[in-house]
């Protein structure tokens, strides 16, 4: 049966026995227990970057059946919070195991578990800071400007000021710099969109 019935039971007469004429009848009652079940989104992406979205509403990821159910970090992932809604701002990338259990259920059936696998990517914004140079020459100073960059993410230099006037040779060929007299040069990445894309550096 799929739900809970009570049941009515009859003895048998044996009519070639004489002692065993007596008709009983019994009820049974017959309790079912119902199952539970839910519909769970089973693989999520999210940043450790605050900027990009890097909370997670565990909630959100039943989308139906058990809705009463709880929620356990099965990879100790160190998200900051509490279930069923974590931050994860900081932790590496990778993938971190989650269990959703349902709580529906009626004995003698077994609540179900559900994993999800929450993958998160490295969203961190990369330095665009620079470091101060050694004083260059007026004259004929140059400086490679790898050299002052603390970045490894690919991005391009550009002149942003100079003296008024056609006597200021400033030039940037490559990736060097060639001035003299009184300049500001800005170091731009190619960071993601909301990140800081860029240093300042003042020749003087």
């Amino acid at each position: 049966p799929t739900t809970s019935t009570t049941y009515a039971l009859l003895s048998v007469t044996d009519s070639n026995s004489p002692g065993c004429q007596t008709t009983s009848t019994q009820t049974v009652f017959v309790e079912v227990g119902q199952p539970a079940s839910a519909t769970v989104l089973t693989k999520l992406e999210v940043c450790n970057n605050p900027l990009f979205g890097s909370l997670v509403h565990f909630s959100s990821l039943v989308t139906g059946g058990d809705l009463s159910g709880s929620w356990t970090d099965l990879s100790g992932s160190g998200a900051a919070g509490a279930l069923p809604q974590l931050d994860f701002q900081g932790l590496s990338a990778g993938i971190y195991l989650f269990e959703y259990s349902t709580a529906a259920a009626q004995a003698p059936c077994l609540n179900q578990k559900y994993v999800v696998e929450i993958t998160v990517n490295d969203c961190d914004c990369p330095s665009v800071m620079t470091v101060a140079p050694a004083p260059l020459c007026n004259g004929s100073g140059s400086l490679n400007l790898g050299s002052i960059t603390l970045t490894s993410v690919p991005g391009s230099w550009a002149i942003t000021s100079s003296p008024s006037g056609a006597g200021s040779p400033a030039e940037i060929i490559g990736n060097t710099f060639v001035a003299a007299g009184a300049i500001s040069v800005r170091a731009r990445s190619a960071a993601p969109r909301s990140c800081a894309t860029a240093s300042r550096y003042d020749k003087e």
